[in-house]
């Protein structure tokens, strides 16, 4: 009886990790992102259709918002591992404004 009890604890504690272990931070699909920026939307337009970008900067008279996903194996994120394995993938958006509306949208890939 006690073993049976012991057995069942034991499943319960290992389901809760494993489910646990799936929830995290969303996923970002920036191609489809790029969908939803249209030229001439203002900054507010922006923000309410893909949310705030990860890097903002000046340029020229021009404002320009970045938005990345970065795509890397598991065993890429491990310290010593991460030292010598092969490059990652940065899937970039490019949203470019100028006096407040958009004027041009790029989305693409590097390597890292």
């Amino acid at each position: 009886m006690k073993l049976n009890i012991l057995f069942l604890l034991l499943s319960i504690g290992l389901m809760s990790l494993g489910l646990s272990s799936c929830a995290g931070k969303p996923v970002r699909y920036l191609a489809q992102d790029a969908c939803l920026v249209k030229t001439g939307m203002n900054s507010s337009q922006v923000i309410a259709s893909i949310g705030k970008p990860d890097i903002k900067t000046s340029t020229n008279g021009k404002e320009i918002w970045y938005y990345q996903k970065i795509e890397q194996h598991f065993w890429q994120k491990i310290p010593p591992i991460s030292y010598f394995s092969s490059s990652k993938k940065i899937w970039i958006l490019k949203v470019v404004f100028k006096k407040h509306k958009v004027v041009n949208v790029v989305y693409y890939c590097k390597t890292a």
